[in-house]
């Protein structure tokens, strides 16, 4: 799991589902993300990922990513 920008309720989340032992790599300023984002979380099994990419993609419009 990486990303750009992590919420601190995101690093919980991260160390209680991640199964291997978690990490936290901060590289730059922690907390320094444009308050412009918006993060969201939607879990999915493995086989659904691409499916739900997809999905999001067609439901949001390909100007919004």
């Amino acid at each position: 799991m990486l990303s750009a920008t992590f919420s601190k309720e995101i690093q919980i989340m991260a160390a209680k589902f991640l199964r291997a032992d978690y990490i936290f790599v901060a590289v730059g300023i922690v907390g320094g993300a444009c308050k412009d984002v918006e993060q969201n979380f939607i879990e999915s099994e493995r086989r659904e990922k691409l499916n739900k990419l997809l999905a999001l993609l067609s439901e949001q419009g390909a100007n919004r990513f």
